[in-house]
């Protein structure tokens, strides 16, 4: 079968959940005798390593560039171009695009399989500032989609209380994690050495709350006194978040670090308490990141996440910094309550594999086909 894939979500996230489930997913796939890949990879600016992968690839295109501020429109626009004009040497039997955009709508080749993450735009509106396009996309697409992957079955309800879509058309299917890398242990962490919690990804969409983990991190003595909150990747600290870290006198314990993947599975390692805070999630992989590196998990019960974590995370509400609080208290100060999570969260993380999500993916394409 030939199966094409296109540039979009790899040209807007640099590392991401969506992104890695399709360098998963590709490089999985790639190496079937059966399957051909075609990769319109374009102008990115992602950094999985395709190096191996394009080997074995039926057709690439891809240029990485970088990302100057204020460069991601010209960037999306000049890609959509480059596609349009992109003409396959064979007749695609699938498509599968990466994200929602006019091609998506456009296409009329193949059968065209969509992966819908989550209902975030639709959930929380104000957060996106061209929201009226990105809903337009995505409700076209989703209308024009011969199947749709949903991430979880918390996405698949979702999807189907604000799309009008044929339950039929939906399958679920689980992405991955990867097991953990070897580190060298003795290598120093670049904020010393201090017990630390952990918070990991992006901080600018409202709807991961990390504001409410800041001020349940701030105002408790205990916690300001003994552990760092340190945060792993995202942007630079926002004014806003130093004037809240200053009011709440933990700014000096405030600590962001940036790397790629070894350094994160060292930071993983070492932390006492992994949190995740979101309001929202179509499935959530750093908390099963955490959980391979044997770290506890302190997570907000909502959305997925429950679905996702098992009884292997403690829950919070995540709307009361007290309640954040107060678990990342009990995961830090009570070992036995930590180390019986730690043990089952060894065994969830068994349950998601890139293996399985790829076998599953090329069956359903296998199902279209026929």
């Amino acid at each position: 079968m030939n199966i094409l894939y296109d540039n979009q979500i790899f040209a807007t996230q640099a590392y991401g959940g969506v992104s890695r489930l399709f360098y998963e997913l590709i490089a999985r796939l790639s190496e079937e005798d059966a399957v051909n890949i075609y990769l319109f990879h374009g102008f990115y600016i992602n950094c999985f390593p395709l190096e191996d992968v394009k080997k074995r690839l039926a057709f690439y295109f891809g240029r990485k560039v970088p990302r100057p501020p204020y460069t991601a429109k010209f960037i999306r626009v000049f890609n959509t171009l480059l596609f349009d004009l992109f003409k396959p040497r064979k007749n695609m039997d699938i498509f599968h695009p990466t994200d929602f955009s006019p091609v998506v709508r456009r296409w009329k080749k193949s059968p065209l399989v969509l992966t819908v993450c989550d209902m975030i735009p639709e959930l929380y509106p104000h957060f996106f500032k061209d929201i009226k396009t990105r809903l337009k996309n995505k409700r076209e697409s989703i209308r024009r989609a011969d199947r749709i992957i949903a991430i979880s079955q918390s996405t698949k309800t979702d999807l189907l209380k604000f799309h009008d879509v044929d339950e039929k058309k939906i399958q679920v299917i689980y992405p991955g994690v990867s097991p953990p890398l070897r580190f060298q242990k003795e290598n120093e962490l670049p904020f010393g050495e201090k017990p630390y919690i952990l918070y990991v990804g992006t901080r600018k969409q409202g709807y991961k709350n990390f504001k409410n983990l800041l001020s349940a991190y701030g105002a408790n003595d205990r916690l300001r006194s003994l552990c760092s909150l340190v945060c792993f990747g995202g942007p630079p600290f926002t004014a806003d978040e130093l004037d809240l870290a200053s009011r709440l006198g933990c700014k000096d314990s405030l600590i962001r670090v940036t790397g790629g993947d070894s350094l994160l599975a060292r930071v993983y390692a070492g932390a006492r308490v992994f949190v995740y805070p979101s309001l929202y999630e179509g499935f959530g992989l750093p908390p099963l990141e955490a959980m391979t590196y044997r770290c506890p998990v302190a997570a907000a019960g909502t959305s997925s996440i429950p679905e996702v974590l098992g009884d292997a995370a403690l829950y919070f509400d995540p709307t009361e910094p007290g309640a954040i609080s107060s678990t990342m208290e009990t995961l830090l100060f009570q070992g036995d309550t930590a180390e019986a999570l730690v043990i089952k969260g060894s065994r969830r993380v068994e349950k998601y594999t890139w293996s399985k999500m790829a076998e599953e993916t090329r069956q359903l394409y296998s199902e279209l086909i026929k």
